[in-house]
């Protein structure tokens, strides 16, 4: 996860703070869908819901879940904390249908 939190903070180095929870999924969002995700957000009432639709490492997730999603995790958190949102991973569930991952984010933590 420190690996993935690092790589999400570089990604969004230098860009402004994300002044709401849209602009917060908005960078989310870009940085998702550069590395190939295919993310799909939805805001809720308590955070918001992102779709990964495509895992451009799904091979090597089958094989090593925990190394694979710990990083992804990281990334996610990586982007949210180097944007100063105020929201923070809460799961990511891998495979929950064939090429179908869940990442759950909520508001307030540590992010």
């Amino acid at each position: 996860r420190a690996a993935g939190r690092a790589w999400g903070e570089g990604a969004v180095r230098g860009a402004r703070p994300a002044r709401t929870r849209t602009a917060a999924l908005d960078r989310l969002h870009t940085v998702l869908a550069a590395v190939g995700f295919d993310p799909q957000t939805e805001q809720t009432g308590d955070g918001a819901v992102v779709r990964l639709r495509h895992c451009p490492f799904a091979e090597s997730a089958r094989a090593h879940p925990d190394i694979v999603c710990g990083l992804h995790a990281g990334l996610v958190q990586g982007v949210l904390d180097g944007v100063g949102a105020r929201m923070s991973l809460d799961s990511l569930t891998p495979f929950v249908e064939p090429g179908l991952c869940l990442v759950r984010l909520g508001v307030g933590g540590d992010g």
